[in-house]
C-alpha cells in the first residue's frame, strides 16, 4: 500500500472506532446475499386500476407485482418519488418499493438518477460516508423494466427499514424518522419503515427537544444539551463531509435528503444523509460553504461545535480528497458495469464518468488550496 493510501486507511479506521463501528453491508435483496448481484434485474407489473391510479395520485402506494433479482416480493406495494424532476409513470419514473418480510416491512428506492447521468455520486458519497463512520445505506445499481419497457439503468438504495436500524445501528428497536414537506428539525416528521408503535412519538419528541435546545442563546448551556441530546461526533463528520463533496442539496447548505435516527437507549440522534445524486460541482462552489439550516447553524456557532467540524473536514479530506484514489473508484466501479450494460448505457456511463472525473480533480485541488479557516 502507498504511504497515502495507508495514511487515508488509517484515518478512515480511526473515525470508524471513534463512533464503535464495523464497515456494515446492509442488504436490501429478502434473503440474498448483497454483494453476488453488482446489477439487480428488477420487473414491476400493474394492473390497469393500479397503473391508473399512479397517474391520478403517484405518491399514493398502489399493488404491483415486483421481481427483485429473480425473487417476486411478498405483499409489494409501490408509489412514485421525487421533485424536481419527477417523471410520471408513463416516463422513466423513480419508484419507493415495499414489501413484507419476517424481519417487518422492507423498503428500498430505484432511482432514475437524472439528476446524475452517469449513476456514480451516490455510490461515491454512500461508500464515503460508511466509511467515515456514518452508516448511510449501500448504493447499487438496477436494470429496471416497467410494464415489458425496454430496461432502463437505475440506482438502487436501500430504504430505511427496521432491518436497516437493527444491522447499521447494531439496536432493534432505534427510528429512522422523515421530514415531511421539506421541514427542518424544527418540523414536522414522520416515521419510517415501520417502528414499534410506541417508539415512534417518542423519537418525535426527542428531535422537538433536539430543536428546541439548539436555539438557545446560551452557548455554553446549548452545548451541553447538544451532547446529550444528538450524536456530536457524527454532525460534524456529516457536515464536514457534504462540504468537501459539494453536496449543496444536503441538511447542512438546503437543510433536505437527510434523515434522523433515534437511539431510545441513548437519547441521542443521528442526522444522516438521503440522497446524494448532486455530488462534485463545478470548482466555483465553495469548500467550505455557509450552511443555512437551523442544527447546523446553532452547531457551528458554539466554539465546541466548530472545533469538532474543522478537525473533521481536516480528517477527511486526507482521507477523501485524492484525486487518484477517487477517479480509480470511479473507472473500478465502471469496469464492473459494463458487462451489465447495453451498448448504449456503457457509451453514457464512460462519457458521464470522464466528466466526473473531470469535475473530482477540480473539487481535490479547490480542497488542497483551502489552506485557511472560514471562522
Amino acid at each position: 500500500m502507498n504511504r497515502p493510501a495507508a495514511l487515508a486507511a488509517l484515518v478512515i479506521g480511526a473515525g470508524l472506532a471513534a463512533w464503535g463501528l464495523s464497515r456494515h453491508r446492509t442488504s436490501p435483496l429478502p434473503d440474498a446475499d448483497p454483494w453476488t448481484t453488482l446489477v439487480v434485474p428488477v420487473s414491476v407489473e400493474l394492473t390497469p386500476a393500479a397503473l391508473e391510479s399512479l397517474r391520478r395520485a403517484p405518491r399514493t402506494d398502489v399493488p404491483a407485482q415486483v421481481e427483485l433479482g429473480g425473487r417476486m416480493l411478498p405483499n409489494a406495494q409501490i408509489h412514485l418519488k421525487g421533485h424536481g424532476r419527477f417523471r410520471p409513470v408513463d416516463d422513466q419514473p423513480s419508484f419507493t418499493v415495499s414489501w413484507s418480510s419476517p424481519e417487518g416491512p422492507r423498503r428500498l428506492h430505484l432511482e432514475n438518477s437524472l439528476e446524475d447521468p452517469s449513476r456514480l455520486h451516490a455510490f461515491l458519497g454512500s461508500s464515503l460516508f460508511r466509511e467515515a463512520g456514518i452508516p448511510v445505506p449501500e448504493v447499487r445499481h438496477a436494470q429496471v423494466r416497467v410494464m415489458g419497457r425496454p430496461p432502463g439503468l437505475y440506482v438502487l438504495r436501500t430504504g430505511y427499514d427496521r432491518e436497516y436500524v437493527r444491522t447499521a445501528f447494531g439496536i432493534p428497536d432505534g427510528v429512522v424518522l422523515e421530514p415531511v414537506g421539506g421541514a427542518d428539525v424544527d418540523g414536522t416528521f414522520q416515521a419510517s419503515g415501520g417502528p414499534a408503535p410506541e417508539a415512534a412519538p417518542r423519537a418525535q419528541d426527542a428531535v422537538a427537544r433536539l430543536a428546541r435546545d439548539a436555539a438557545d442563546p446560551d452557548l455554553e448551556r446549548r452545548w451541553a444539551s447538544l451532547e446529550q441530546r444528538l450524536e456530536v461526533g457524527r454532525f460534524a463528520t456529516l457536515l464536514a463531509g457534504e462540504a468537501l463533496l459539494g453536496h449543496w442539496d444536503g441538511y447542512g447548505v438546503a437543510r433536505n435528503n437527510y434523515r434522523i435516527h433515534w437511539d431510545p437507549a441513548s437519547g441521542r440522534c443521528v442526522v444522516l444523509s438521503h440522497g446524494m445524486d448532486q455530488l462534485f460541482p463545478e470548482s466555483a462552489y465553495p469548500v467550505r460553504p455557509i450552511v443555512s439550516s437551523l442544527l447546523a447553524r446553532t452547531f457551528l456557532e458554539t466554539r465546541q461545535g466548530r472545533d469538532l467540524y474543522e478537525r473533521e473536514w481536516s480528517r477527511l479530506a486526507v482521507a477523501w480528497m485524492d484525486p487518484d484514489a477517487l477517479c480509480r473508484r470511479v473507472r473500478d466501479q465502471v469496469g464492473r458495469l459494463e458487462p451489465h450494460l447495453s451498448n448504449a448505457q456503457r457509451s453514457t456511463l464512460r462519457e458521464e464518468s470522464r466528466d466526473l472525473e473531470r469535475r473530482i480533480t477540480q473539487r481535490c485541488a479547490a480542497v488542497a488550496g483551502a489552506t485557511t479557516h472560514m471562522w
